[in-house]
């Protein structure tokens, strides 16, 4: 649209009248493709507006949505437990639970759990052999989204339990495995009957022949004592998936040395990451805190693509629309 714009300021008018109906074909010919170029300008400029408007409203829609937690004031960060110095499940338990207490214990903390699951992105997925659902098709295998965590995990995060009980202090590394699981793994898995007292065996299905090792990620039986609210695990654009959650004092093969710490403050929760620290460092002066973000920042971030995308839309339709106010005033002159 450049193009014919620029071309048609170099016209002179006087010369045009001089020529008069000798040159009122051509004229009429060239009117019409400006006319053309001008209504095909004005037809992208706002489609590239109605595409603007609508990621403008994906995006608030995002931003104003629930989570299936109390976001306010939540920080999460991230730390490491090497092999070298934490060689076994029991060890990472320890320093696990010791750190949290320790978080807990900070003047302005109201909640703090060790877990691996943070929405609104969990990103473990996990097959599941589930009582009286006997598959022989891969295709068919149940599965959902996985994690492991402490006792405090409803509470810190903010999530609702609906049926049955929250982890208790009772469940010990050596009581029976139990789970907590999602309204939607309710739903699909259980939509007959009650879930809670039901056994999962987290892990493939006998049928597949999969072993203990480093081809599955666990292989235990839990029992169901709670269902809790859906929360995001699959971002913030998507429904959430079937969730089930254990404790990592009860399950040895899925407790890796990498967690995160999940704070619920009273305030600004980047107010207490120095304290926050200074209690990891007094357990481990080599270990740091890492990947501190508060869950507004993690909300930002995931919409940060689309936000960057609707400005360059945004962008091009202004461009758009002053090509077409340029067009227009040309052919007013001509």
């Amino acid at each position: 649209g450049l193009a014919p714009a620029l071309k048609a300021t170099a016209v002179d008018l006087i010369d045009i009248l001089k020529q008069g109906n000798r040159t009122g074909t051509s004229s009429r010919a060239t009117q019409r493709v400006r006319n053309i170029l001008v209504v095909t300008e004005m037809a992208m400029a706002l489609m590239l507006i109605l595409v603007a408007g609508l990621f403008v409203q994906s995006i608030a829609r995002l931003e104003r949505q629930g989570l299936g937690i109390r976001e306010a004031r939540l920080l999460k960060a991230h730390f490491y437990m090497p092999p070298a110095r934490y060689p076994d499940p029991a060890a990472i338990t320890r320093f696990s639970d010791e750190f949290a207490a320790r978080v807990r214990r900070l003047p302005g903390v109201i909640d703090a759990t060790v877990t691996t699951i943070y929405p609104p992105t969990n990103g473990w997925s996990q097959l599941l052999d589930l009582p009286d659902h006997p598959v022989t098709r891969i295709q068919d295998v149940a599965s959902a989204e996985f994690g492991v965590t402490d006792a405090h995990f409803l509470k810190a995060m903010g999530i609702s339990l609906l049926r049955g009980r929250d982890f208790a202090d009772s469940d010990m590394p050596t009581t029976q495995p139990v789970a907590l699981v999602s309204q939607e793994f309710s739903r699909r898995y259980f939509p007959n009957r009650d879930p809670i007292g039901q056994q999962v065996h987290i892990g493939p299905p006998k049928f597949l022949q999969i072993g203990d090792g480093a081809t599955t990620a666990d292989n235990i039986d839990v029992t169901i004592v709670g269902v809790m609210n859906d929360f995001r695990n699959r971002g913030l654009a998507d429904s959430p998936d079937p969730q089930i959650i254990g404790l990592y004092s009860q399950q040895p093969i899925v407790n890796y040395g990498f967690k995160d710490i999940v704070v619920r403050t009273a305030s600004e929760p980047r107010l207490l990451v120095p304290q926050i620290t200074n209690q990891l460092h007094a357990l481990d002066p080599d270990m740091p805190l890492a990947e501190v973000q508060t869950f507004d920042e993690i909300v930002q971030r995931q919409v940060g693509d689309k936000r960057f995308t609707t400005i360059l839309l945004s962008s091009f339709a202004i461009g758009g629309l002053v090509l077409i106010a340029r067009g227009w005033r040309i052919r007013a002159q001509v």
